[in-house]
């Protein structure tokens, strides 16, 4: 009998501690449900790379990501590739390469994968390598000490590296211009 006692107040303690643990548990999560929710989304992207870096281009300004067809344009530069249509409407295509001083060459190839962008200013595509996913970027995510104006086209960089391209200025930069 003495051992069932003993084997009781043992079970009991152990429903305290479990009980204590569970309390502080629940409390931490409450705190970081706090922290999340109180985060200022700054913005919503797609993540895409160009060269070694990672672009975010804003999905309320995104049509779409497929291959197309690039026919070059004369007097095509560094930045100015080509045209290309999709369903009859006919595109400019830029490289942002140079722009993000990557040191990967792009080459034209048959097919290209581009990323749709439209705005005011009208629309185009740029020449990615790849789409990596969909990404909602929080102000506490950006990098205030990051040299982003020193890259045309960039309104933002996160810490991690993501630069958040500024269609609007894109879409507006006589840069773009296409085809003469």
């Amino acid at each position: 009998m003495k051992n069932d006692a003993s084997l009781q107040n043992a079970i009991l303690q152990i429903d305290k501690e479990l009980e204590k643990d569970l309390l502080q548990r629940t409390a931490r999560l409450a705190e970081r449900q706090l922290e999340h929710t109180s985060r200022v989304p700054a913005h919503e992207v797609i993540v895409v790379r160009i060269g070694q870096t990672l672009v975010g281009a804003p999905v309320l300004a995104t049509n779409e990501a497929r291959r197309v067809q690039v026919v070059r344009c004369p007097g095509a530069t560094e930045i100015v590739i080509g045209v290309f249509q999709i369903r009859g409407r006919t595109f400019g295509l830029v490289n942002l390469d140079p722009i993000f001083h990557s040191q990967t060459q792009k080459h034209v190839e048959k097919t290209n994968l581009v990323l749709v962008l439209s705005g005011g200013p009208g629309e185009l595509g740029i020449l990615i390598d790849e789409v990596l996913g969909f990404r909602e970027v929080f102000a506490d995510e950006i990098d205030e000490s990051a040299p982003h104006g020193d890259i045309q086209f960039v309104s933002d960089i996160t810490r991690d590296l993501v630069h958040i391209l500024d269609v609007e200025s894109l879409l507006a930069s006589p840069v773009v211009r296409l085809c003469g």
